[in-house]
């Protein structure tokens, strides 16, 4: 088995995901298309103009997954930029645009 090495160069401690937690969950049809529908929606503004703005596809997939996973969420907006090699400003446009398309979804990023 390989040592997981962190971006410092050190070894880290890695914990595989729990695939087993999303068989537990018991989810009805509405639940399910609940979720269809919430994925579409944010998808559909990940995706927007994909073909022809590569990099904006990037910052915005970047975004959603600063939003919902929680492993990022304590990183601040400065912090996030930094790891993604970008300046603040250069997401503070889609994460504007993201408040828009999306008011009822709060974290504390979206203040």
């Amino acid at each position: 088995m390989n040592q997981p090495i962190g971006e410092d160069g050190n070894p880290t401690i890695a914990v595989d995901f729990d695939y087993d937690s999303i068989d537990r969950e018991d989810y009805s049809a509405h639940d399910l298309d609940g979720m269809r529908l919430a994925m579409r929606r944010l998808l559909s503004w990940v995706w927007q103009g994909g073909m022809a703005d590569d990099r904006g596809r990037q910052i915005r997939n970047a975004i959603v997954c600063w939003i919902f996973l929680e492993e990022l969420r304590p990183l601040t907006m400065s912090q996030f930029a930094r790891g993604l090699g970008l300046h603040k400003q250069s997401l503070g446009r889609w994460i504007d645009d993201f408040k828009l398309q999306f008011p009822e979804i709060k974290t504390p990023h979206m203040r």
